[in-house]
């Protein structure tokens, strides 16, 4: 494959070739008759300069050339650094990075991502039976440590997630598959419990590691078979990545890829117009105008939402409150005055319209701060505190959003105790704890809806998932029963009555879904990914 600089370092040779021969040309005036010396002193003269001009061109020339093979390079700003790179755990800058170095089974396609297409497998999953499926994988893949691609690093990535030494939170997305079974070196069968008709989706939610590399541990090293290898991270500051030479598919166009980490928006924004970055995730509408170039998708992926305990603490004690502050919050001004339109009613969905299982038929609860008074007074709550826990950084204007919930609680009457605690800390000191072990009565998260599938909601419903507070074994059971129906008229029923349920009884309470707002330099091509991360192989510089 011929490398994308050659025409440059074509052209860069013919500039040389046409400096040279305007430093050696005759094209000076001619000399006026002279003595045999006075003849001998210019000819020397001459010839020092036409030296002088050489040497010149030469070094001209050499910087040309320098700058044709000069790598690609980009720098792309962030909001936080990764809390890990170890691909098999939820961490949305993770995902946002490491999506560059690691590749999955299946994937989405990039404009239409309702449409299933192969990566590392050869073809789609087919169904052998009612609990097993069949991939093909593609052959001639190794890892970036030269370790080959085959069915058993398949098979170890699936299981790794669902191995209780790990204990992935990405394990209950891929919990109904029980086993994987090698059958030769590039095929694999997965064994469901139970029919499974969301396998295909839930493969997405799986990259794959090479054995070696992770059994030691993926925390401070990186080895997939993506486009990009890992060089550095420095926690904190930056990470590091550089173009898998041997990669198996097609070349990206740009060689290194810095992420610089800047939580602050206008660090970001300052940072584009001064030439130091040529990208920047996670704007708000407040940017937009500041941007010599905007990349944006027509529908957010994110959805914020508040996950609220209803087991114990004031919210078991009185769960009519849930309702009473589903009633309190005036979503209308957060998508008008926090996100300045860039941003729409959720409907008591955590997912767009297009997603399979969305209820037309539903919608919020209508913002009347004196239902929310009346029914938190018919409720007998005397005021105890209500521990709200947030995180202002990781999440567009979440900062503004956890302030303005806060407010809105406390002004129907509650004892809100809120906390917007630094994003480590509000993930794994509070957030990733199951029900019996989390502490926070009512926590601000966002959900993506990678799946694209109504079976999404189950990560946030039950006993079993630690991001879980509502306790409920008939959403469970029916959330149970749907992911299990091979009929898709009859599954997509069932999730209409799930989604209704959940709405009318505030099991999670969905707030808004906000646009992804992503700025950057004018010489810089690119279609935003509906997952929001920032894959640099659909990148190109101008």
């Amino acid at each position: 494959m011929l490398k994308k600089l050659t025409f440059m370092r074509l052209l860069a040779a013919l500039f040389v070739l046409a400096l040279v021969a305007a430093a050696c040309g005759d094209d000076e005036p001619a000399a006026p008759d002279t003595s045999a010396a006075d003849a001998a002193a210019l000819a020397a003269a001459e010839s020092a300069a036409a030296d002088a001009k050489a040497a010149e061109a030469a070094a001209a020339a050499e910087e040309a050339m320098m700058a044709a093979e000069a790598p690609e390079s980009i720098t792309i700003a962030i909001l936080e650094g990764p809390g890990r790179i170890d691909p098999h755990f939820q961490d949305g800058e993770m995902r946002r990075t490491m999506e560059n170095v690691y590749e999955r089974l299946i994937e989405r396609d990039l404009v239409d991502p309702s449409i299933f297409v192969p990566r590392l497998a050869a073809s789609l999953p087919r169904l052998v039976d009612d609990t097993t499926w069949e991939l093909k994988l593609r052959r001639g893949i190794s890892f970036h440590n030269g370790a080959p691609f085959n069915a058993d690093a398949a098979k170890y990535s699936i299981e790794r997630v669902l191995s209780e030494d790990l204990d992935s939170d990405l394990k209950e997305q891929i919990e109904k598959i029980t086993s994987v079974d090698v059958v030769d070196d590039y095929t694999i069968r997965i064994n469901t419990d139970g029919p499974d008709p969301v396998l295909p989706a839930r493969l997405y939610m799986v990259q794959m590691v090479e054995p070696g590399a992770a059994a030691d541990g993926l925390e401070d090293e990186a080895v997939g078979t993506g486009p990009y290898k890992f060089v550095e991270w420095v926690a904190g500051d930056s990470l590091t990545l550089t173009r898998n030479t041997d990669y198996w598919g097609p070349e990206p166009q740009i060689d290194d890829v810095r992420f610089v980490f800047l939580p602050d928006e206008q660090s970001r924004v300052a940072a584009v117009q001064a030439g130091d970055v040529h990208l920047a995730v996670g704007l708000s509408a407040d940017s937009a105008d500041q941007m010599p170039k905007l990349f944006v998708r027509d529908e957010g992926i994110e959805y914020p939402y508040l996950r609220m305990k209803n087991y114990e603490g004031p919210l078991g004690d009185y769960p009519e409150l849930r309702v009473a502050i589903a009633h309190a919050l005036n979503t209308d001004d957060y998508i008008e005055f926090i996100y300045q339109g860039q941003a729409g009613k959720a409907n008591c969905h955590i997912f767009g319209s297009g997603v399979f299982g969305h209820n037309p038929d539903i919608t919020d609860r209508a913002y009347d701060p004196e239902m929310a008074q009346q029914i938190i007074a018919d409720s007998g709550y005397a005021g105890e505190e209500i521990s709200f826990v947030a995180n202002g950084t990781r999440w567009t204007k979440f900062d503004e959003l956890s302030e303005a919930i806060a407010a809105d609680m406390s002004a129907v009457g509650l004892n809100v105790d809120f906390q917007l605690l630094a994003w480590e800390v509000w993930l794994f000191d509070e957030f990733l704890k199951p029900i019996g072990e989390v502490g926070g009565d009512i926590f601000l998260s966002s959900s993506s809806n990678e799946l694209q599938d109504g079976a999404r909601l189950g990560s946030y419903i039950g006993r079993d998932n630690v991001t879980s507070s509502y306790d409920d074994p008939v959403l469970v059971g029916m959330l149970g029963e749907a992911a299990s129906e091979l009929d898709p008229v009859a599954r997509e029923a069932q999730y209409h009555e799930i989604m209704k349920y959940n709405c009318d009884n505030v099991g999670i309470l969905p707030l808004l879904t906000y646009l992804s707002v992503n700025g950057g330099a004018d010489n810089l091509s690119w279609i935003p990914r509906y997952d929001d991360t920032a894959r640099v192989e659909d990148m190109t510089l101008s």
